[in-house]
This record gives C-alpha cells, sequence and structure tokens, in this order.
C-alpha cells in the first residue's frame, strides 16, 4: 500500500510559486488562442493580464510595509524641513526650498512604489517627465530673470510713462 498523507506529498516535485504563476499566465494565453468564441478571448485576455500584475506584485522584493513605513518617514522629514525653512529664511527663498524638497519627496515615493511593484513603468515615466518639465519651467524662468538685464532707458526719467496729472 502506498503511503498517505505529508509523505507522499513531500515525496513530489512541487514547483515554485513564481513557475507555477507564469504556467498560469501561459494558460490563459493559450486558452485565449485556441478559442473559437471572442468573449472568451477577451476574458483569457484579462485573466491573463491581472494574473500577471498579481504575481509581479507578490514577486516583488521590497515589503509593502516597509514601503509604507519609508514614505511616511520621509514625509514628516520634508514637512518639518518645509516649516524649519519657511521660520529661519527669507518668503521666497523659502517656497523655492519648499517646492524642491516636495519635487524630491514626489520622486522618492514614485521610485519605492516602482520597486515594490505598485506603480507601473509607465506611470512612473509620467512622474518623471511631470518634474522634468517642471524643472525645465523654473529653468526657464531663472534664466529670464538673468538673460533680460539690459539698461532701462525708456523715457522714466522726464516722466514720458507716469500717469497724468489733472
Amino acid at each position: 500500500m502506498a503511503p498517505r498523507g505529508k509523505a507522499a506529498r513531500s515525496t513530489q516535485a512541487c514547483p515554485p510559486l513564481s513557475e507555477q504563476g507564469h504556467q498560469q499566465v501561459v494558460d490563459y494565453l493559450r486558452l485565449a488562442e485556441k478559442s473559437a468564441y471572442p468573449e472568451i478571448r477577451r476574458a483569457a485576455l484579462e485573466i491573463a493580464k491581472e494574473t500577471s500584475k498579481y504575481q509581479r506584485r507578490q514577486g516583488a522584493r521590497v515589503s509593502p510595509t516597509l514601503i509604507l513605513t519609508l514614505d511616511l518617514t520621509l514625509g514628516v522629514v520634508v514637512t518639518a524641513a518645509c516649516w524649519y525653512a519657511f521660520l529661519h529664511y527669507s518668503e521666497r527663498l523659502a517656497v523655492e526650498m519648499t517646492s524642491i524638497s516636495i519635487g524630491v519627496y514626489l520622486v522618492c515615493v514614485a521610485i519605492s512604489l516602482f520597486l515594490s511593484g505598485h506603480l507601473s513603468q509607465a506611470n512612473f515615466m509620467k512622474v518623471l517627465s511631470w518634474l522634468e518639465s517642471r524643472v525645465k519651467t523654473r529653468w526657464n524662468a531663472v534664466l529670464g530673470k538673468f538673460g533680460n538685464r539690459q539698461p532701462q532707458d525708456d523715457g522714466r526719467a522726464d516722466g514720458a510713462n507716469s500717469s497724468p496729472q489733472k
């Protein structure tokens, strides 16, 4: 009589979970390929896509709890830095420092979410392109201030641009 129970299960070779998940996605794709019905094809492709997303999240190397803790800690540090900047620096400089620190914080959060599998590559690239456009806008504003430094001789000395008095 063959042994049953734990001993029988431990002798059988069981593939790792990541391999099982990959095989499951492949099976759904084969089902979609072989099916004659478009509804079954669409459903199988959708299930394969969702299974693939789930497997990526489960296979993430960084714990979601660790990511949440790090992001919250970094958020508290950025908030404290912004508060400190407004207490000890001029308003204009504090606003600039706050803007930069919030931008860096958002990029750090995006990187951590991307590495943990909670943010897709497309959305990660959207965050980076948003930051790039923001930096370019600010850089052009700074260059505009310093690039237009020409002597202003527009006739203000003789009162030509002043409002008429009655």
